[in-house]
């Protein structure tokens, strides 16, 4: 089940759909979702991880639904993405069974993140860039992080995760692969 959330969280960050967008009517990351809520419905071994962030994301969530109903604007577009991330935080915190799948669910946080960060880079150097305030901008290879506040946003917000990869990486290799995501994200920023 854990390769299956790694699938998943590498199409939600990467979305190669966006990138190549051939693939786009193949509804990929809807398709993989309903395959991994399948699988995990009838043959995972499901057990609830109680954790102290789980009353605040289901309020917080509970909060979401109901400001979206009662709102008279068209808002539950901005709220779809959200319930998506918490579909994949119910799969992930009843799927979690012990600390070595925690630690390889980081481990592929890092990895996805950091190569979504070098495709883009890649496209960087290659002419795919936004010129806004007198400077060349980075932007996202897809097209959900396609301006720069949004992609840099989403690399600032993954940059936290490499203080416990760094933990975590006990042989040398692994510590240069940390420190080497962390220039990288910072280099994508700056």
């Amino acid at each position: 089940m854990i390769w299956l959330l790694i699938g998943y969280m590498w199409l939600f960050i990467h979305r190669p759909f966006e990138v190549w967008p051939w693939l786009a009517a193949y509804r990929i990351e809807r398709v993989f979702m309903i395959c991994t809520l399948l699988y995990w419905a009838i043959l995972a071994e499901k057990r609830w991880l109680s954790c102290r962030a789980n009353l605040p994301v289901f309020l917080l969530a509970a909060t979401l639904l109901l400001a979206s109903a009662t709102s008279p604007y068209a808002g539950f577009y901005y709220v779809e993405d959200w319930f998506k991330i918490l579909v994949f935080y119910v799969l992930l915190i009843t799927s979690i069974r012990t600390e070595r799948d925690l630690k390889i669910l980081v481990a592929a946080f890092v990895c996805i993140t950091a190569l979504y960060e070098l495709h883009s880079l890649r496209e960087f150097f290659c002419g795919r860039y936004q010129y806004e305030m007198g400077v060349k901008r980075m932007v996202g290879v897809d097209a959900t992080h396609n301006h720069p506040n949004s992609f840099g946003a989403s690399v600032v917000y993954a940059l936290p995760f490499l203080y416990p990869a760094w933990v975590l990486a006990v042989k040398r290799w692994q510590k240069l692969a940390v420190a080497g995501a962390f220039v990288l994200g910072v280099g994508c920023v700056l």
